[in-house]
């Protein structure tokens, strides 16, 4: 802003000039007041304006942060469970060891109920023919 340049009044020579200085003085004091109040309004009215705007930026970044930290707590659960279901699964050694025992029972050589009962049956036929051929 430029400054305004000072109105000198000439030197006075009677009662009636001083009145006339002494006005435009004022006058000019007047101005500048008015000038000041203007622009102390302006700031002001911008003052209030960024500190709304500011106070609704700081709670919009507020919930934003809690809305993290709950995404975040949630991670952290779903972290916890995944930890605790791989602490359940079988460990390499446990699946080895079952493999070994599978292998030496061999289930598939395993013989079912009715399979015995028919091993039996022949069994006792047999056994009673040579019983039969010697009579």
């Amino acid at each position: 802003m430029a400054k305004k340049e000072e109105v000198k009044p000439p030197e006075p020579a009677n009662s009636q000039e001083v009145i006339n200085s002494m006005g435009a003085r004022i006058r000019l004091s007047e101005e500048r007041m008015m000038e000041i109040r203007r622009k102390v309004t302006l700031v002001e009215t911008n003052s209030l304006k960024h500190t709304k705007k500011s106070s609704g930026d700081f709670k919009l970044i507020m919930d934003e942060i809690t809305e993290m930290k709950q995404t975040m707590r949630n991670i952290e659960d779903r972290i916890v469970t995944i930890i605790k279901e791989l602490q359940l699964t079988p460990k390499k050694e446990d699946v080895d060891l079952v493999k070994k025992y599978m292998e030496y029972f061999n289930p598939v050589k395993f013989v079912t109920v009715d399979q015995i009962g028919k091993y039996v049956r022949d069994e006792m036929e047999d056994a009673q023919k040579p019983e039969e051929e010697n009579i």
